[in-house]
């Protein structure tokens, strides 16, 4: 097996340990074995990442979705859905994107982790791509594409749109993406012309997926054109059995050409059936002052996205409905100690090693090339978000808009490789003082990845244990509730229930007369009695969700907790009193009555989660175990 993942001089009479290490270094650069590290490692970064819930736009969706009876009804209104069903944003067409939706509500409904696997499995895979990305610009070379790929899958930014399991098809797009450019590079080097029908098929299906693909293959279409026009000295043809590099791009030019013009006019045709005229469509072109303004937003976008990317320890992101960037946080601390040594090693061997290797320029068109499509993406997302709704809503509140911007700035360094080694006909030897800078790149980008590990781990956790679980226990009890053989047509939830937040900015998509929808109505909106209550006879029994039934045994709670990743505890006294101590070293006496829990002495009151996991503090951070 392992001869067949091109690992050689491993037999039963040497065995790995035995090995020197040049066999260990020919093992891991075996792609098989290389890509599953890489996956691993993702997976472990977002462990914390499997439970999850809806929110934001996905209970939208969900609320949306419930009018519909079948899964035929919602497969038939999927790919035009914002057109046909919501209630705005008719210039978006992304038919793939909805129908992995409604794929994924018929398939998992209320399993919310597998909706999570699914976002977790594709950013795996998008790690993955750039790893065979960066091996396709530095052949032969072990840790830059590894490197590569371990600083994508752990950038903090890129965080929210992993976890938040209604952009999986965000991530579907970017991973048909970048396996596209990977496939164009290898058809680029060996004339292939599988490896070219298969980057305009990935290419293809991306743009219906989201409009990134159509964008993506229109900058791609000119910047081939443009990188095939004649210039002096050029010569004309290819290596044997390979098309000129000239043919070859203006090839693969037109066929990414005709994806934009092809979903372009299929979107276009579509708006205008559905909305004659485009009366009642909000679908509108900007005018000169707001692609003047975007430009200047796209500027501002690309530097805080860069400077989440460089310096993950001091961004201060808060978990909720939707990730919040609160700030920039003081720069003090270890985390902040090993980001800043780490950038200042990658800018000090970055610029050691232009110093001493082949001239900038052979990497030129590669930078030059992502630099175009980072822009052009930060001016299209300040044009569709920023310039209508505010600077502060992309950057704060839309932090998914991020991950498209992070993997163009990755894929962008391994472009820029592989146009070098083009350029300059392959990699040189190292010069004596080259190997000191690339170690001194590599060391840093280690550091790199260890600051984004510990910034996204965290941000991981949060989310978990401070927004998701209690609305875990919520629904947990709520499907409970809905299994009892004789329960009433509608609920209510108890005021002793965690999780049950309002949704004040749900109002312009509700089609129940009520004045406040709650998170738990739109997860069952058929028996909400909040919902129903203007149509529902006054004696229609009303059955209560109440999460504080049952009686916990002290010892189960006497212990080590954590809030927020610091340190509380329950402490047993003399005569099986209870004492509590908070992260800051307060104590109170702790009352425990069922599986209600006071706190005399700060005057809290929480509730110890169905499974003992959890204390859910009224109004204040769960501690968890």
């Amino acid at each position: 097996m392992l001869a067949g993942m091109g690992v050689r001089s491993l037999t039963r009479s040497s065995p790995l340990w035995r090995r020197p290490p040049a066999t260990l270094l020919a093992l891991a650069r075996a792609p098989m074995v290389a890509e599953t590290l890489v996956a691993a490692f993702t997976l472990a970064i977002y462990r914390e990442g499997l439970w999850s819930v809806p929110r934001w736009d996905h209970l939208i969706f969900l609320y949306e979705a419930s009018q519909f009876g079948t899964a035929g009804e919602l497969i038939a209104h999927a790919p035009a859905w914002n057109r046909s069903v919501s209630i705005g944003d008719h210039a978006e067409f992304r038919p793939l994107f909805h129908l992995l939706l409604v794929t994924e509500q018929i398939l998992f409904g209320r399993s919310y982790w597998l909706w999570q696997a699914v976002g977790m499995a594709l950013h795996a895979a998008q790690a993955v791509l750039v790893l065979r990305v960066g091996r396709r610009a530095f052949p032969g070379a072990l840790w830059p594409p590894v490197l590569l790929a371990a600083l994508f899958a752990s950038l903090l930014l890129g965080a929210e749109t992993v976890i938040w399991f209604h952009a999986n098809a965000y991530i579907l797009c970017t991973v048909l993406l970048t396996g596209s450019l990977e496939r164009l590079l290898a058809y680029l080097d060996t004339g292939r012309r599988a490896a070219g029908s298969a980057s305009l098929l990935l290419a293809l299906t991306a743009a219906f997926t989201y409009e990134l693909g159509a964008f993506y293959s229109l900058m791609v279409g000119a910047l081939l054109a443009i990188s095939a026009l004649p210039r002096p000295g050029q010569r004309a043809g290819g290596a044997a059995g390979i098309p000129s590099s000239r043919r070859a791009r203006l090839l693969m030019s037109g066929g990414h050409g005709a994806i934009a013009a092809t979903y372009l006019a299929i979107s276009v045709v579509d708006l205008l059936r559905r909305f004659p005229g485009l009366e009642g469509s909000d679908a509108r072109l900007p005018g000169p002052e707001a692609f003047v303004l975007g430009g200047r937003y796209a500027v501002q976008q690309i530097g805080v996205w860069l400077g989440g990317m460089v310096f993950p320890s001091l961004y201060d992101i808060v978990p909720g409905s939707r990730a919040f960037l609160a700030g920039v946080m003081a720069p003090a601390g270890p985390a902040f100690a090993v980001n800043a040594v780490a950038v200042l090693l990658l800018f000090t061997g970055g610029v050691g090693l232009l110093a001493t290797r082949r001239p900038l320029r052979a990497a030129a068109p590669g930078v030059l090339a992502g630099l175009a499509v980072l822009g052009g993406y930060s001016w299209l997302v300040a044009l569709g978000r920023s310039v209508p709704r505010g600077l502060s809503y992309t950057l704060q509140q839309n932090l998914q808009h991020a991950y498209p911007a992070l993997l163009s700035v990755v894929l962008t360094i391994a472009v820029a490789g592989w146009t070098w080694r083009r350029t300059g006909g392959g990699h040189p030897a190292p010069e004596p003082r080259g190997t000191v800078w690339t170690t001194l790149l590599g060391v840093g980008a280690v550091g790199l990845i260890a600051a984004n590990v510990v910034a996204t781990t965290t941000l991981l956790a949060e989310f978990r244990h401070s927004y998701v679980a209690p609305k875990l226990e919520l629904l947990h009890h709520a499907e409970r509730w809905h299994a009892l053989p004789s329960r009433p047509a509608y609920f209510r939830v108890s005021a002793d229930c965690p999780g049950h937040d309002p949704l004040p900015w749900f109002g312009p998509y509700v089609r129940h007369q009520t004045e406040l929808v709650y998170f738990i109505d739109v997860i069952f909106p058929e028996t909400s009695f909040n919902l129903h209550r203007a149509r529902v006879p006054a004696a229609t029994p009303v059955g209560e969700i109440s999460c504080a039934a049952g009686v916990v045994d002290a010892r189960g709670i006497v212990g080590a907790w954590r809030e927020l990743g610091r340190v509380a505890e329950v402490r047993a006294g003399p005569a099986g009193h209870l004492e509590a101590v908070n992260p800051a070293g307060s104590r109170s006496p702790l009352v425990l009555r069922g599986r209600t829990v006071t706190a005399p002495a700060w005057r809290a009151e929480g509730l110890v989660s169905h499974d003992g996991r959890h204390i859910f503090w009224r109004g204040a951070v769960p501690w968890y175990r």
